[in-house]
């Protein structure tokens, strides 16, 4: 579904990568050559947009742009070897393993194992099982075999290729922040103005409850006394709610319900709630509402202040 050129190989090997396993050919750069121009320079031909190809659907998926620091060290590798697992940049006193796979690079610093690798000419007859590579080589017809530990090599710190950061998905990530921020500071404005408002009320400890806070405590009041709870029902009549739809009944008595609650709190400074609620017998799908057994006799009070 496009049109990607591999690069041809190169003195010390090939850069492009089959993934025999997952069957995807991997190619970390373009390299677009025409034959017909008599001159061309270098950085005309290579493009470093690294590729994949899924050998499956024949489709192919941009992967990213390939880092600088990998073109060099694949430029400047005395070997590059294939293997099962990725390619292998030899050089005198490291070797690098690019793992297509995982979009790492890799280093060993092991002398032997680079030292050996070195040795491996590009006429030579290799093949790859597992972590062993098989050699042979045609102008004596001698046969060696190297075990290459993967294992052993640990992650450089670098990317293979760099996902490209798009203007529009900046924006859009800049907008959602900006809409968060705004969303959580206005919460955080209303719950220190509630917060402000409940403790200006409490500094006046005389009449802390007004209006429907002292007639839902009445209500809750004189339902102890008869042994008995409010039902959602009585509370919306006594709120004066019950010509309000469902959703505006359910905010303004919770709204009251947590006052109440909050001033208890601040006024007491302790950590006993005030109105309690438990589930209907008659229906578990409702609540009913009645005050702390413990805080009767505060209640009375109060009430009777703030009368």
């Amino acid at each position: 579904d496009k049109e990607i050129i591999p690069p041809s190989g190169v003195s010390n090997g090939y850069v492009t990568w089959v993934d025999s396993a997952r069957r995807f050919l991997f190619v970390p750069y373009q390299e677009i050559r025409n034959d017909g121009v008599s001159k061309m320079r270098e950085e005309d031909a290579l493009v470093f947009e690294s590729y994949r190809l899924d050998l499956n659907t024949l489709k192919w998926e941009h992967l990213g742009h390939l880092d600088e620091k990998v073109v060099q060290l694949m430029k400047f590798a005395t070997h590059i070897l294939q293997s099962n697992k990725g390619l292998l940049l030899a050089y005198i006193n490291r070797i690098y393993w690019v793992d297509f796979t995982t979009n790492r690079i890799k280093v060993s610093y092991d002398p032997t194992l680079g030292q050996t690798l070195l040795r491996v000419q590009p006429f030579m007859l290799r093949y790859w099982n597992g972590d062993q590579i098989y050699l042979s080589n045609p102008v004596n017809g001698k046969y060696d075999s190297l075990r290459v530990d993967l294992s052993k090599f640990s992650d450089s710190g670098q990317a293979i290729w760099k996902t490209k950061t798009y203007w529009r998905d900046l924006l859009l990530f800049g907008v959602i922040a900006l809409a968060l921020f705004i969303f959580f500071f206005i919460q955080r404005r209303v719950r220190q103005q509630k917060k402000a408002n409940i403790e200006a009320i409490a500094t006046t400890p005389d009449a802390p409850f007004l209006g429907t806070e002292i007639a839902l405590l009445e209500l809750l009041l004189s339902k102890y006394n008869e042994g008995k709870t409010a039902t959602i029902p009585e509370i919306n009549y006594v709120l004066g709610l019950k010509d309000k739809n469902h959703g505006m009944q359910k905010k303004v008595r919770s709204e009251i319900i947590n006052r109440i609650n909050e001033k208890y709190l601040l006024i007491s400074k302790g950590k006993d709630t005030l109105i309690q609620n438990i589930r209907s017998e008659s229906d578990k799908r409702f609540f009913e509402y009645l005050l702390n057994p413990e805080l009767v006799a505060q209640v009375r009070k109060l009430v009777a202040q703030s009368a």
